[in-house]
């Protein structure tokens, strides 16, 4: 029986985030719980690009400091490797502001606006309040929301387009990435202009 089955590395994970965060951010127009799904689809493409960024050539650059050095002492003792253990969203965050980045010639670190670093942190809190709900009535306002995207959009364009740490597989494979920044971008004007109409209302 032929197994039924999925393919994925970083790089796809990345861009596939991205496709869904275009695809999924137009519902939030007729219905605002759909930001719940634009959060966790966010934080996640986020997540997976600064994954791609700090990654470096063995792969460790995006572990926890442990888990990398476990890797390496069991790389170095001929040992069985160790579970790898992805380094928490924020200091992933802090990773593509430091020499995590210097990983080529040309590689550039990310520098943060304190607006961005406020959003960024903003968007890590909201979603973990939907990851983790707990018994509870939630208010959260969303006015605020298209401005956390935007620069999360931002922070993406920078490493994917700018850091020179990720390389696409092919022309095409980077194509997918622009037309799916492009489509998100398009829609998130589409969900500005409508909270601009209906606050100016």
């Amino acid at each position: 029986m032929k197994p039924i089955t999925l393919t994925t590395d970083e790089l796809h994970e990345a861009i596939y985030g991205l496709q869904k965060l275009a695809a999924t951010l137009p519902l939030v127009i007729q219905n605002s719980y759909e930001w719940k799904w634009v959060l966790i689809i966010a934080h996640n493409t986020l997540q997976a690009f600064m994954v791609c960024a700090v990654q470096g050539s063995a792969g460790l650059g995006a572990l926890t400091p442990q888990s990398g050095a476990k890797w390496l002492e069991a790389y170095s003792k001929g040992l069985p490797y160790p579970d790898e253990r992805l380094d928490f969203f924020l200091e992933l965050y802090k990773k593509i502001q430091g020499p995590s980045m210097k990983q080529y010639v040309g590689s550039k670190q990310f520098i943060p606006t304190s607006e961005q670093d406020t959003n960024v942190e903003k968007l890590n809190r909201r979603r973990n309040t939907f990851i983790h709900f707990v018994p509870t009535g939630l208010l959260m306002g969303i006015g605020d929301l298209p401005a956390v995207l935007q620069d999360v959009l931002n922070i993406i364009h920078f490493l994917a387009k700018q850091s020179e740490n990720i390389e696409f597989y092919s022309d095409a494979t980077e194509s997918l990435f622009d037309e799916a920044f492009q489509a998100t971008q398009e829609a998130l004007k589409d969900v500005k202009a409508n909270y601009d109409r209906m606050t100016n209302a």
